[in-house]
């Protein structure tokens, strides 16, 4: 585990996924609000389903989890989900900072922690998603290099 004033880091497995999943309702239900139209689509993508995701990469892939928890009560205040397939594709696939700490550097120490590790391992492509209209994070995303590349189009629910 590393550590900073306010907060700790600490990289879990796969068998510990669980311990995001009220991180990773929050998330989805923040990306529910950035656009309705999708809530009935975002409902179907259960926490349960991404679990079998991530447990299916990290069979046949890597798979790195980090959390992010608050010193002080030893509350998990953040996460991150990285992932690299055999074809050495890396993904930052899931982030979540809780909205009481955004601003203290939580999503930047995970992401340079994700990159670091993508970079070890020679990832040969870098992605992440960005719901349309989350423009705090793409912002932040651009800050680490990343820019958008597509725009895909769905009919509604």
């Amino acid at each position: 585990m590393s550590s900073n004033v306010l907060f700790d880091y600490e990289e879990i497995d796969v068998n510990c996924l669980e311990t995001i999943r009220p991180m990773w309702t929050a998330l989805n239900a923040f990306h529910t609000d950035l656009e309705p139209a999708f809530a009935l689509r975002r409902s179907r993508r259960t926490f349960d389903l991404r679990l079998l995701e991530w447990r299916d990469v990290a069979v046949s892939g890597q798979l790195k989890i980090d959390l992010a928890i608050r010193t002080s009560d030893q509350t998990h205040v953040g996460y991150c989900v990285t992932t690299l397939s055999n074809n050495l594709d890396g993904e930052i696939d899931s982030l979540y900072v809780d909205s009481t700490v955004r601003g203290q550097g939580v999503g930047s120490e995970l992401m340079r922690r994700s990159l670091a590790w993508l970079a070890e391992r020679g990832a040969r492509s870098k992605l992440i998603v960005a719901a349309c209209g989350n423009d705090a994070a793409i912002r932040f995303y651009a800050r680490f290099g990343f820019k958008p590349h597509t725009v895909h189009l769905r009919e509604p629910d």
